[in-house]
């Protein structure tokens, strides 16, 4: 989305901020419209993500497909020192890192129908003999997974040692 003076004219940091619980540790809570429990702007009959707004006042447009990034974790929070432009992958990590969001790679999956033993044992006997086929009938998963452990493009986790 292109954001303009045009499309939020009024709008400025000081204002935004008079709106806001002050915590502790100096978050921007918006005392205004939620989604999600994201601070939430609506002008002209659609609602925008206000630390998005935030973060495009204080640091300038986006790039193609960018998030803004909340370093404090508080989706409440517009303050512009806690937000920065990012990608999605960035974003992903950063919840990761920080135990916002479970990594559920491989057998931290609850719908994973193997395990990194069968993986290595897959990898193993790849080219030995059996088809792909055979080796997802024998492990009960499905042709294109085979393939895609063999290749390396998923449970990229496991080594084959």
């Amino acid at each position: 989305m292109v954001y303009s003076t045009d499309l939020f004219p009024v709008l400025k940091l000081e204002e935004l901020k008079a709106n806001c619980f002050i915590t502790p540790n100096h978050c921007w809570e918006w005392q205004g419209t939620r989604r999600k429990n994201y601070a939430a702007y609506t002008h002209d009959g659609k609602t925008f993500g206000l630390h998005r707004i935030t973060c495009w006042l204080a640091h300038g447009e986006p790039s193609e497909g960018d998030n803004a990034l909340h370093s404090c974790d508080n989706r409440a929070c517009i303050n512009p020192d806690h937000l920065r432009w990012g990608s999605q992958k960035e974003n992903v990590l950063d919840a990761i890192q920080r135990n916002r969001r479970r990594d559920c790679r491989g057998e931290r999956n609850g719908r994973a129908k193997i395990n990194s033993d069968v993986v290595k044992a897959i990898r193993a006997i790849a080219g030995t003999g059996p088809t792909n086929m055979q080796i997802a009938e024998l492990y009960g998963i499905s042709n294109q997974m085979v393939s895609r452990i063999i290749l390396g493009e998923a449970w990229v986790s496991v080594e084959n040692r």
